[in-house]
């Protein structure tokens, strides 16, 4: 997947590079990443499997342009991302400095204490992002989003008619109470990551977080989005350690912030449901259908005890 014409180009930015020593070490929907040696540094090659479709997996000349935009915050993201294009101006790579750390999963954060720690750092890290001002250059490098508008309608009207009678009268349920219950058009909006998960986290050894990566899906948006991505990553306690953070360090949490929390969190299988058939041999759909169930269940459990 590494070609001829990428080797060339990446050696003209680092000619210490080591093209022949290289390992994959993630795939997404949109894009597959190597890791390749260096002296100086390892850098990350991200090779985009639909170049003419970058919203699939994310879109890394936004990616490259929103850390441009960012840097001097202190916030643990990539130094620079490269753009590398053929000679039609076509996107073959997106190249960073690789950064040391493993993905915040249920390992990483075993005990009590490593898990205060981590959700301290999470909510301080998404309570300056999401204070950061909406400068013209980043309202044209990131989309205006309204999630109800723009997102979930068409992902419950693509997901609607692949379900059960059970999973379709409560997901007509839950949304219609949404929207009833949420102006979405009123909602503050922020710069936000859009797509934050514990394997977008990176953290040392201690704990630390030395990276949060991956920000080709960040929008202007509600910011109650990424908090749904933390209840999904780690669970509703850590969430609300997370918010207490967020909330002490300038991090604006509205009346029903956690009612759309909640539904942002209800909502994520959909994305496996309206589009995962076309990945992993179906599995992410079947994933996706799985974790829906699991949700109409929990509800239901919930219903009978009141």
């Amino acid at each position: 997947m590494i070609s001829p014409t990428l080797i060339q180009e990446l050696l003209k930015f680092d000619r210490r590079l080591a093209v022949s020593d290289n390992d994959k070490i993630g795939e997404g929907w949109g894009s597959v990443a190597f890791r390749m040696k260096s002296v100086s540094n390892d850098w990350v090659v991200r090779i985009p499997k639909y170049p003419d479709a970058p919203f699939v997996g994310g879109d890394l000349r936004r990616e490259a342009s929103i850390l441009g935009n960012i840097q001097g915050l202190n916030l643990p993201v990539s130094d620079e991302i490269f753009i590398i294009e053929d000679n039609c101006g076509r996107l073959i790579a997106a190249v960073h400095k690789y950064i040391y750390g493993s993905p915040s999963n249920g390992f990483a954060i075993h005990g009590r204490g490593n898990r205060m720690k981590l959700a301290h750092q999470i909510g301080y890290f998404l309570s300056v992002l999401h204070q950061i001002p909406l400068t013209s250059e980043l309202k044209n490098a990131v989309p205006h989003i309204d999630l109800w508008t723009d997102r979930y309608v068409d992902l419950i009207e693509r997901s609607l008619p692949k379900l059960a009678s059970r999973s379709r009268d409560w997901l007509t349920e839950v949304s219609s109470q949404f929207q009833r219950d949420v102006s979405s058009h009123k909602i503050s909006k922020v710069l936000l990551h859009g797509d934050l998960s514990a394997e977008h986290i990176l953290v040392d050894d201690d704990i630390n977080i030395s990276g949060v990566i991956d920000f080709g899906d960040a929008m202007i948006a509600d910011p109650a989005l990424d908090l749904a991505g933390v209840r999904w990553a780690y669970g509703k306690r850590l969430l609300a350690q997370v918010l207490k953070t967020y909330t002490a360090n300038g991090g604006v949490v509205d009346d029903d912030f956690l009612q759309r929390v909640e539904f942002y969190w209800k909502m994520v299988p959909l994305y496996l449901i309206a589009d995962g058939e076309i990945f992993n041999d179906g599995q992410d759909f079947t994933d996706g259908m799985r974790q829906l169930s699991s949700r109409v269940a929990a509800d239901s459990r919930m219903k009978k005890k009141k």
